[in-house]
């Protein structure tokens, strides 16, 4: 049997979520769980302790003490849990217990891991879950080679017992984390122990950073929305809660996720927090605190936006330009970041064979194609200084099972023509066989032409599939990120195109290359094809297309592309 311990400190609202979560996805009885708490006079935990009175409500007095008395009364497996996660998905605590008992050299199993997080270490198959060595692991400074950790896994009652007579100076979480990670497992000794973890094919927790309520670990966390503890807690007491169903049977790639996975709502309502303002008004007050100088308003309207909802990629983009204004670069790249879909976003149950990609540049979605687990992935870039960087990192990155080629040229709807290519600033991310136009470098002023030029041999993508050995039927999903040449990369595809579930494309509704293909006429003749877009359309970036007759389901179609 396991038993359960959370630690938490003034987040009521998120503890709630992780319980919630947790019994609902593993079914686990509440008088198995025990709660240590850090009292506080503005947060109190009464409502809570009313809403789950089976649970072992315990605040803390002495942190060691009180956790050495949990312990002895806990079944013979204990899962460390902390308030800022949340479950995701079912899974059984039978499973977990097995693979302890019967593996000894299994130190752990942890439920925040799985082959959707990247990147991925050389995982055996075990039927039910996987294990590695993480004592051999290369992939240093990531969640797969921490031996212990006390977010979201399992451990056996009698190893955790015996690592705590080790100090008894642990007086907080992140000491007893980070104290006995570093003098016990990080010694010789501790890494001859277990030297194996294990866990789900696909994690079962998610960690939403968008608060930090301890100051022994400058942890990074999400602030782009007003979610400190004490606004928190005024949602909380006027019965909103997180809505942790949002994010069902995600795929997120890190084990760690901000401010997009944490959205709240009054159950009982069927609606989500309403904002007292539109996000229309959220960003032209924030416009108008900017043009006065009231940078702190300026930033509280911004993140009041980040909390109404929908917020699409669209907002997530006009957020990150006004935070750089603002002066918040941390906050800009988030939002940046969010605004970059991809077609990973829309597959749902569909799965992938095989992906290719057309402007690889460096590879850099090598980790996000790999927890897809296809059986191939083509890598196409056409500038050799860029290939040259592409090709180590594939072979850096190589897991078991997926093939992965890199192939370069520069793909036309031609072969063996000698075309002009002009290098770009940006390490070669915007070069192109077009110039650039007054548009591209009005919007992006750190981006132009070097003023090189490579002379380089075309080859359409039909042949270069043909030669790699892809069959026809045999794409599952296209990626195009070209530079204004996408039309005549799409018609180079021939007929693999037919076959292809997901295209992923590059477009602009403006001119940024000269000649170059405009969003208008690649959306027309995608539809002439079959495709149907399942997007938002950007002013620049990516737009999604799906080909329903070669999905399984059609549940995917966005109500909001137009």
């Amino acid at each position: 049997m396991t038993s359960v311990i959370i630690f938490s400190k003034d987040r009521p609202l998120q503890l709630c979520a992780y319980i919630e979560s947790l019994i609902h996805y593993s079914g686990i009885a509440a008088h198995k769980i025990n709660v240590l708490f850090c009292k506080s006079e503005t947060i109190p935990y009464q409502v809570l302790e009313h809403q789950f009175p089976d649970i072992h409500w315990i605040p803390e007095s002495d942190f060691y003490q009180d956790l050495l008395e949990i312990i002895a009364r806990c079944d013979d497996h204990i899962l460390w849990g902390c308030d800022d996660v949340c479950f995701k998905s079912k899974f059984k605590f039978e499973v977990c217990e097995t693979a302890l008992n019967c593996n000894e050299q299994i130190l752990a199993f942890s439920l925040r891991l799985g082959k959707n997080i990247a990147p991925l270490p050389l995982l055996t198959d075990q039927q039910d879950y996987l294990t590695w060595d993480w004592t051999t692991c290369d992939l240093k400074e990531t969640p797969w080679t921490y031996p212990w950790e006390v977010s979201a896994s399992v451990y056996r009652k009698n190893d955790i017992q015996q690592l705590l007579q080790i100090s008894d100076q642990l007086k907080h979480p992140n000491y007893l984390e980070g104290l006995l990670a570093h003098h016990f497992f990080g010694a010789p000794q501790g890494k001859q122990w277990r030297r194996q973890l294990a866990c789900f094919p696909t994690s079962k927790t998610i960690t939403i950073q968008v608060n930090r309520v301890q100051d022994v670990c400058p942890n990074e966390f999400d602030n782009s929305a007003r979610t400190d503890v004490e606004k928190l807690y005024q949602d909380f007491m006027a019965g909103y809660r997180l809505d942790w169903k949002s994010f069902s049977n995600c795929l997120n790639q890190s084990t760690h996720v901000e401010s997009e996975y944490f959205k709240l709502h009054k159950p009982g309502t069927g609606g989500i927090k309403p904002s007292t303002e539109s996000y229309e008004t959220c960003l032209e007050s924030s416009h108008s605190a900017l043009k006065q100088g009231r940078i702190q308003e300026g930033i509280r309207w911004c993140q009041d936006a980040v909390m109404v909802q929908p917020i699409n990629q669209k907002a997530y983009a006009h957020l990150g330009n006004i935070y750089e204004h603002l002066g918040r670069q941390d906050c800009a790249e988030r939002c940046r970041k969010k605004s970059a879909i991809s077609f990973v976003d829309f597959l749902g149950s569909e799965s992938v064979r095989s992906v290719v990609h057309v402007g690889a540049h460096h590879g850099q979605e090598i980790y996000q194609y790999q927890s897809l687990s296809p059986n191939l992935i083509v890598w196409v870039e056409a500038d050799p200084k860029c290939f040259e960087i592409l090709e180590k990192t594939v072979a850096e990155s190589e897991v078991e099972g997926t093939r992965n080629v890199c192939v370069n040229a520069l793909v036309t709807d031609s072969d063996d023509e000698v075309c002009s290519f002009f290098v770009f600033s940006n390490d070669g991310a915007s070069s192109s066989i077009y110039h650039s136009t007054n548009t591209l470098r009005d919007t992006f002023s750190d981006v132009h032409e070097t003023g090189e030029t490579l002379q380089l041999k075309t080859a359409r993508l039909d042949t270069i599939l043909k030669g790699v050995g892809l069959p026809l039927g045999g794409l599952d999903v296209l990626v195009v990120d070209v530079q204004g040449a996408e039309m005549l990369c799409l018609v180079g595809a021939g007929d693999y195109l037919d076959s292809v579930k997901f295209l992923e494309v590059e477009v602009s509704q403006e001119a940024l290359y000269e000649h170059g293909a405009l969003f208008k006429e690649v959306d027309n003749w995608l539809i002439n094809c079959g495709f149907i877009r399942v997007s938002d359309v950007p002013w620049h970036g990516n737009c999604i297309y799906q080909n329903p007759s070669r999905c399984q389901s059609q549940l995917l179609l966005s109500s909001t592309a137009h």
